[in-house]
């Protein structure tokens, strides 16, 4: 949804604010934008190696090197992965499923 769309922008731009002074909201959204289209690329699990490429691009004009703009989509990667991964399993937690759970229910659908 629009407001999903919105709280994920606003959070990249707040990390990427930490990381690039006067960081405009726009370079936020090419960020989002290109790492997002880097999903239909076909890539390992999670994108690595996509994503880091692709922001690194988005950022070009606005970091210093590239170097530090890998630094900043690896990190920013990673917290992404990290919130992602807790969060479901907190949500999972409190549905009462289990991911033994749910590769049972799995493998009876085949």
């Amino acid at each position: 949804s629009l407001v999903g769309w919105f709280f994920i922008l606003m959070s990249i731009w707040l990390i990427l604010s930490a990381y690039i002074e006067h960081c405009k909201p726009l370079t936020a959204l090419l960020y989002v934008v290109l790492t997002n289209l880097g999903g239909a690329i076909p890539s390992a699990p999670a994108s690595v190696g996509v994503y880091e490429y692709l922001a690194v691009v988005a950022l070009s004009g606005v970091t210093p090197s590239q170097s530090f703009a890998l630094g900043v989509a690896v990190s920013t990667h990673g917290l992404v992965v990290l919130v992602t991964a807790v969060l479901g399993s907190i949500i999972a937690a409190l549905e009462g499923v289990s991911l033994f759970g749910a590769m049972r229910e799995s493998q009876k659908v085949e």
